[in-house]
This record gives C-alpha cells, sequence and structure tokens, in this order.
C-alpha cells in the first residue's frame, strides 16, 4: 500500500472515528458548557452546590424537563460536521506526522507528544468556525416547541456571526488548549499501546478512554476559557438565559484576562467549573475515536498488507498482536 493510500485511509478512518465520538459523547458536551457558562461562586467541597455533581444531575433534569430531551443534542448538526472533519484532518495528520518523526525521536511517548499536537493544531484551524457554532447552539438550546435537532443548528446561525473575526473568537486558548491536550492524548495512548499486552479493539477503546480522561484534566481550565471566548459578542435574550441558565458574561480581553477574572470573581475551583461532563465526555468520546478508526483502518486493510515494513509495524494486525 503507498504511503498516498495510507493517509487518504486514515483519513476517511478518522472521519468515521469523529461521527461516532460524538454521538457518544454530545448529551455531556451540552452540560458542560452549560456549566461552564454559568459565572456563581465555585467551591469544591459544595455537596449539591454550583461545580458538584448534584448541580449535574439537577441540570440534566432541568434541560429535559424545560426543553426536551433532544437538548442534550442542541447544536449537534455543526457539531457532528465538527467532529468528522476534525478527527479526519487530525488522524490523517497523525499518521503522517508520526511516521517521520518516530525514527527521530527516542520514545512512543515524544513521538506521539509531537505528532499528536501537531495534528491537532492543524486540525483546530481548519475546523474552528464550525467550533464556535457548536458552542453557540448548545448553549442557545432549544425551546419545547422546536422539536428537531436542526432547530438547534438554525439557533446557533442567528446568532452575530458576521465577520472572519467572530468565527475565530477564541482561537488562542483553542491552540493553547488543543496541542498539549492531543499531544498528551496520542502521547498516553501510544505508550499503553507499547506496554500492554493485547491490542484487541476492546483493549484499544479503553486504552482511548484512559488517555482522554487524563490529558482533558490537565488542560481543563483552557477549554473552560475558549468556550467564554467564543460567546463573547453573542446576545442572548433573556428569555434564553432563564430557560438555559446561561450567565451574561464579562467582556475578557484575551485568554490571560479571562482566566484571571474567572479566578478572581468566581475562585481557583471556577477553572473547573463543568469539569465533571467534561470527564465524562471525554471517556466515551476518546475511547470511541480510537476504537472506531482502528476498526475502520483495519477494515480498509483487510486482505493487503503493506509492502513498506516501516508501515506494517504500524497496522496491529487481524488478531490485535503487533
Amino acid at each position: 500500500m503507498s504511503r498516498r493510500e495510507n493517509v487518504a485511509d486514515e483519513t476517511l478512518a478518522g472521519a468515521v472515528a469523529g461521527i461516532a465520538s460524538r454521538m457518544a459523547s454530545a448529551p455531556f458536551d451540552v452540560l458542560k458548557i452549560r456549566m461552564q457558562l454559568s459565572t456563581s461562586a465555585v467551591t469544591f467541597s459544595s455537596v449539591g452546590g454550583p461545580g458538584s455533581a448534584g448541580e449535574l444531575v439537577a441540570l440534566a433534569g432541568q434541560i429535559a424537563r424545560r426543553e426536551g430531551v433532544l437538548a442534550f443534542w442542541s447544536g449537534n448538526m455543526p457539531a457532528l460536521c465538527l467532529y468528522a472533519a476534525y478527527s479526519a484532518v487530525q488522524f490523517g495528520c497523525f499518521g503522517t506526522l508520526k511516521r517521520a518523526l518516530e525514527h527521530e525521536l527516542p520514545s512512543p511517548f515524544l513521538v506521539g507528544l509531537c505528532a499528536g499536537a501537531g495534528a491537532g493544531a492543524l486540525a483546530t484551524v481548519a475546523t474552528f468556525p464550525l467550533d464556535v457554532l457548536r458552542t453557540r447552539g448548545a448553549a442557545l438550546g432549544l425551546r419545547r416547541d422546536e422539536h428537531t435537532l436542526a432547530r438547534a443548528c438554525m439557533l446557533a446561525a442567528r446568532s452575530p456571526v458576521s465577520t472572519a473575526r467572530d468565527l475565530y473568537r477564541g482561537m488562542s486558548p483553542a491552540l493553547a488548549q488543543i496541542m498539549p491536550l492531543m499531544g498528551l492524548n496520542f502521547a498516553l495512548y501510544e505508550v499503553l499501546r507499547s506496554v500492554a499486552p493485547t491490542e484487541s479493539l476492546s483493549a484499544l477503546g479503553a486504552y482511548g478512554a484512559a488517555s482522554g480522561i487524563a490529558s482533558k484534566l490537565v488542560v481543563y481550565p483552557l477549554d473552560l476559557a475558549k468556550k467564554r471566548l467564543q460567546m463573547q459578542g453573542v446576545h442572548v435574550c433573556n428569555e434564553a438565559r432563564a430557560r438555559t441558565g446561561v450567565a451574561k458574561l464579562p467582556t475578557y480581553r484575551n485568554l490571560a484576562h479571562c482566566l484571571a477574572d474567572v479566578c478572581r470573581v468566581e475562585g481557583v475551583p471556577g477553572l473547573f467549573r463543568g469539569v465533571l461532563p467534561g470527564l465524562l465526555k471525554a471517556a466515551p468520546a476518546s475511547g470511541a475515536s480510537f476504537l472506531t478508526f482502528e476498526a475502520v483502518r483495519r477494515f480498509l486493510h483487510a486482505g493487503s498488507p503493506p509492502a513498506d515494513p516501516r508501515v506494517r509495524r504500524l497496522l496491529p494486525s487481524e488478531d490485535g498482536s503487533r
């Protein structure tokens, strides 16, 4: 199999993996974004208070009652496009960068870290406008008379996205977040693959879930800042605020100002607002992404082993061994 064919297969497998990842994690994504866009004070010890598991359960029940179950897929159309496009670019670039770096760096961790960071940055720049629409659609939500998922996309499209600058709001924290996030995600995944005794699909999904949780926790404050910057300039009417609980956010000058203001107003724990649904989202999203990617890639490569031994080593065999 030629290198061009290999990249094409990785890109296609990545797109399918992105769709699977989104469908597995969409409800947690909506809960996370709603909690991130609230601004009340947070304490780690407040049982049933802001930022707790009790708030998560209460918010889920409130959304279901006021907006209907479909609201958990608010913004799903731009999100599906985002995840498919992002994952296609990311996995395609990661495979190329990994093959270029594997003989230059001494360990699977460093190869995964550098290739993952580069692939994540390229995919973010290519798909960022869809991420802005996804965030706004999830934040604005659905009323009970808006029964279709397409309405969530229309709500996002009606928000004031009128210039190229609007479509790239929050790019700085997005890149600051995504490079260490995906670098750590791929690095931990590669290390687990290199030391684990099996590469069955279920094991690969578990490695992906574990690496997704660990990397998400490390960079979570940057994700919160990105979401708040993406909502700058968006007018949310009083009816929508009452229905969704989204706060009227301060005006942030940049990433550093956003992080400092959150610490000042909400306390340091405010940087981790919504971390519980964020981690609950990261596990199925990352696990489903890696599992689906490997399953699709194995299907595409079935019956056609690569001639290049370097490529052969990158592909797990049909029985899950290397």
